[in-house]
């Protein structure tokens, strides 16, 4: 019977994998930068679509085109800020849930309310989070893409990005 039911989900799920086009496929995820000549970020989100010409990038509910020509280069990274922050804060939220519910007023050694103990697992569940999102900056891959106008550039990006 476990047989019949798994050969069956194979069966009804395969078709779904196969109605997406090939560009969701591609660059599904891939979450990049794009930075102009004087350095400034244009634009930022999970790619849709490369063409010839130009980059389409989804960011939450809106959609966005960059021409070739106006990009100096494109980072398919977070940047560190967001590498750490993002962490701390998680670490922040559990670290005082945790505190909170391990809080004692009656304790002999160190009596603490609530508040206190959720202040104190929150400082330490942050420092513990911060620190973790600092150390996978050490083991993140990010490429940066100099474009600067040139097809042959381009070429090379849409490419390594179809890969």
């Amino acid at each position: 019977m476990k047989t019949l039911i798994f050969i069956l989900g194979i069966i009804f799920t395969s078709q779904l994998f196969a109605q997406q086009t090939e560009s969701t496929l591609r660059y599904k995820d891939t979450f990049v930068r794009v930075f102009d000549a004087n350095g400034k970020k244009i634009a930022k989100g999970k790619i849709v679509n490369i063409s010839d010409n130009t980059l389409s990038l989804k960011r939450g509910k809106g959609y966005s085109e960059i021409p070739m020509d106006k990009i100096n280069h494109i980072k398919t990274n977070h940047s560190a800020a967001t590498s750490v922050l993002v962490p701390a804060l998680a670490g922040v939220i559990i670290g005082g849930i945790i505190g909170a519910q391990d809080a004692d007023p009656d304790a002999l050694f160190y009596p603490t309310t609530e508040a206190e103990a959720a202040a104190m697992g929150a400082l330490l569940g942050g420092a513990a989070g911060a620190g973790i999102g600092g150390l996978s900056l050490l083991f993140r891959k990010g490429n940066v893409y100099h474009i600067q106008g040139s097809q042959e550039a381009w070429k090379y990006f849409r490419e390594s990005m179809a890969l």
